[in-house]
């Protein structure tokens, strides 16, 4: 009885290599081995659990888009890198999301989410960069999943190409004008079929 109470406080800390032995046919030794049998599926279940966390983890630290997690409580209890990233700070797990993100925007999307209980996707700006904001709620266990996509790029490339068009537009009007006048001034002169191609 001793040694079984022994192995499993080790068990109990986090030692799964840890075996009961018990000679004989009596009922310890039937609990001894089906205490074993329980270690051994508890070492295989936890292997698998941390096998999967870590996949997950590689999955989001992967993820361009900075991701956030948020409890019931306005609490963030997940952030990949590219969030840290974007707030350049890595210690905000524990943090309520206000304390973290200091945007009045980004707080009111939130607090749509919670209210209507739905996606809702809207635009904020934090340190001079617009990002694309997507939260949704999680009804069970009750959670408020956010993605941010930086538009801080997309807005410049929007702007470089509404100013091309600017440009070229106003490159060509004079051209343009100039080619027309010519043709306006030659109509009247010119008859038959050239008068086709003016």
């Amino acid at each position: 009885v001793k040694d079984l109470i022994e192995a499993s406080r080790k068990v109990a800390s986090g030692d799964f290599s840890v075996r009961a032995y018990s000679k004989g046919k009596d009922e310890l030794s039937d609990l001894a081995r089906s205490f074993n049998l329980m270690t051994e599926e508890i070492r295989e279940l936890f292997g698998s659990l941390s096998r999967q966390k870590e996949e997950l983890e590689s999955i989001l630290s992967s993820i361009q888009e900075g991701l956030l997690v948020l409890d019931k409580d306005g609490k963030i209890t997940l952030a990949n890198q590219s969030f840290k990233k974007i707030l350049q700070n890595d210690l905000i797990e524990g943090k309520f999301y206000w304390e973290a993100v200091l945007s009045s925007r980004f707080e009111d999307i939130i607090t749509k989410a919670r209210m209507e209980k739905k996606n809702i996707q809207d635009e904020f700006n934090l340190n001079e960069k617009d990002y694309m904001c997507s939260a949704t709620y999680l009804p069970s266990p009750e959670r408020i999943v956010i993605t941010i996509y930086n538009l801080t790029e997309v807005r410049r490339l929007e702007k470089v190409k509404k100013d091309f068009v600017l440009n070229v537009s106003h490159e060509l009007r004079t051209p343009l004008a100039a080619i027309k006048g010519f043709v306006e001034t030659l109509e009247g002169e010119v008859e038959g079929k050239n008068k086709h191609y003016l």
